[in-house]
C-alpha cells in the first residue's frame, strides 16, 4: 500500500490553530511551514523576467538564505 500525504493550508493568524487541530485528531505533520503566497502578482516581459528570476538564482545559492519568495506572474 502506497503512502498517502495531505496538504494543508491555512492563514499565518490561524497556524498555531490548525497545527492543534490536526494534532488533536492523532495527525503527526511530516513538517510544518510559514510560506508566503501572494495575492497579487506583477506580470512582467521575457527581459524583466530574465533579470529577476538571475537575481532569484543568485540569491537561493547565498549560504544565509533560507528561501525566496516573490511575486513575479
Amino acid at each position: 500500500m502506497a503512502n498517502l500525504y495531505w496538504c494543508f493550508a491555512a492563514s499565518f493568524t490561524d497556524f498555531g490553530k490548525m497545527q492543534k487541530a490536526l494534532e488533536d485528531k492523532g495527525i503527526t505533520p511530516i513538517t510544518a511551514e510559514v510560506e508566503w503566497i501572494p495575492t497579487t502578482t506583477v506580470p512582467l516581459n521575457d527581459a524583466q523576467a530574465e533579470d529577476v528570476s538571475k537575481l532569484i538564482e543568485k540569491l537561493e545559492q547565498d549560504e544565509d538564505v533560507q528561501k525566496v519568495f516573490h511575486n513575479m506572474g
